[in-house]
């Protein structure tokens, strides 16, 4: 490596960190694709007099990286080629390059969103009423639904993170909730004292109240069929597969801990995801 290269990737790894504010491993891995990147394309050897013939050059040198790179690390290889192109102030020549939304090989039936908010108005309880509509907008297990305290919400970044809490074998480790429904869901949250469960109550009780609701409505959701609607939402809406994993907590710690680290990122997809999730709350 030659001192030029060293010293950019240095201030690289400086502004991820300290601009971006990335977590430390992810930082060194994007400074490592960016490398890798520019080793390939030997950018300084596209010269044109013609601004936007050489971001097409550019352009293309970025296609035959993707192209050449594991299929399984496409999304890693480009968010950290985005990153290195707006560090250079060259972001525009990302343009066109998309996060790949792979779609299940399998349909999973649920209700329409019209029915999904018919039947949340009809859950008369405020404490199920409330597990159902964030259940909708974190796709968090029914089990761990009813083992969160108010100490995993962050307010701030409309998140609930629980990564340092054991959730037996199968764990989750950081959802979100949408800005529509965030001020019904932290009004909720200011009646819970100190770092209480925000939800007392047992599966029994919430399946009487979701039966009362079906009674009602003529509309059948269980809690299962609650958290299969917004992964399918999310899924149908653009959020790449391997995101939608880690979200749902399908992904092992040890593979979170190598490449999701860029929670931010994986927090702008859910939002694009979610923006048409309309509860009425």
């Amino acid at each position: 490596m030659t001192q030029n290269q060293d010293t950019f990737n240095q201030l690289f790894e400086d502004w991820l960190l300290k601009e971006k504010k990335l977590d430390s491993q992810v930082a060194y891995e994007y400074v490592r694709i960016g490398h890798k990147f520019m080793e390939f394309a030997k950018l300084s050897g596209l010269f044109s007099n013609d601004p936007e013939q050489r971001k097409a050059m550019i352009q293309e040198k970025v296609k035959q990286f993707l192209d050449i790179e594991n299929p399984h690390s496409y999304r890693n290889t480009l968010a950290a080629l985005k990153k290195t192109f707006e560090f250079i102030g060259e972001l525009e020549v990302m343009e066109g390059f998309k996060y790949k939304a792979v779609m299940p090989s399998f349909n999973i039936s649920t209700p329409s969103l019209q029915d999904m908010v018919t039947f949340g108005k009809a859950i008369q309880n405020e404490r199920v009423q409330t597990y159902y509509y964030l259940g909708i907008v974190s796709a968090i297990r029914p089990e761990h639904m009813l083992r969160l305290t108010k100490g995993l919400f962050d307010a701030q970044n409309n998140m609930i993170n629980t990564w340092m809490k054991t959730f037996g074998k199968k764990n989750f480790f950081f959802s979100f909730y949408t800005n529509d429904s965030k001020a019904y869901i932290e009004k909720y949250l200011a009646t819970i004292t100190d770092n209480n469960l925000i939800f007392p109550i047992g599966k029994r009780y919430i399946q009487k109240q979701f039966e009362k609701a079906r009674k009602t409505t003529n509309i059948k959701i269980t809690p299962k069929i609650m958290r299969k609607f917004t992964t399918n939402w999310l899924r149908r809406h653009g959020m790449i597969e391997e995101d939608v994993n880690v979200l749902t907590g399908h992904t092992p710690q040890s593979i979170i801990a190598k490449h999701y680290m860029d929670v931010s990122r994986i927090h702008e997809e859910y939002d694009r995801a979610m923006t048409d999730i309309k509860l009425n709350l």
